[in-house]
């Protein structure tokens, strides 16, 4: 997009793109949050905190992403995905009725959710770990995978859960509420 520097690939049939301010945002986001052993830490252990969880944040939503494509494609669309800046965006060929959008968004965060965010979750809290990496891998995925997934399907525009509320006013309305959509 806009000619930005950024990695491509495909995983299957399904181009995706992850551009080059995407890994730097989801790293500054990471800034603020304190690895579990923060207070054992000198300078370069934050870099390294840093590095492990923008890789955690970036496979995390490339999954997430890939888990709607995939319900899209079940639906007979092709599908591409786009990591930018400010978010991640899967993008259908073709219009999705109001139904398949609605289980097409909420499939990313649920799967998500059920099979890394839970887990990792009781993992975390529970586990018995013999390295610091462990931890700090257990914490980065507990924290992307459980957080982000509740988070997303709060009813916000552009998030899923925004996405999930805009589609079922179009149940109700052959043009949705746009103005309820965008007021919550």
């Amino acid at each position: 997009m806009y000619g930005m520097p950024a990695l491509r690939f495909r995983l299957g049939r399904v181009p995706i793109e992850i551009e080059l301010f995407h890994f730097i945002a989801v790293a500054i986001l990471g800034i603020g949050i304190d690895p579990p052993t923060s207070f054992l830490w000198d300078q370069f252990d934050q870099v390294s905190w840093m590095r492990l969880g923008t890789l955690v944040a970036v496979a995390s939503i490339v999954a997430h992403e890939l888990c709607k494509g995939l319900v899209m494609a079940r639906f007979g669309r092709q599908v591409s995905v786009t990591l930018h800046q400010t978010g991640a965006v899967t993008a259908p060929l073709g219009p999705l009725t109001p139904r398949q959008r609605i289980v097409a968004h909420l499939s990313g965060p649920l799967l998500m959710l059920l099979l890394v965010g839970l887990p990792t979750r009781w993992w975390f809290w529970n586990g018995d770990f013999s390295s610091r990496l462990l931890l700090e891998l257990a914490f980065a995925l507990y924290m992307v995978n459980f957080w982000w997934s509740i988070i997303t399907l709060l009813p916000i525009w552009p998030l899923d859960g925004g996405r999930i509320l805009g589609a079922i006013t179009e149940l109700r309305r052959p043009h949705g509420n746009w103005r309820l959509v965008h007021w919550v």
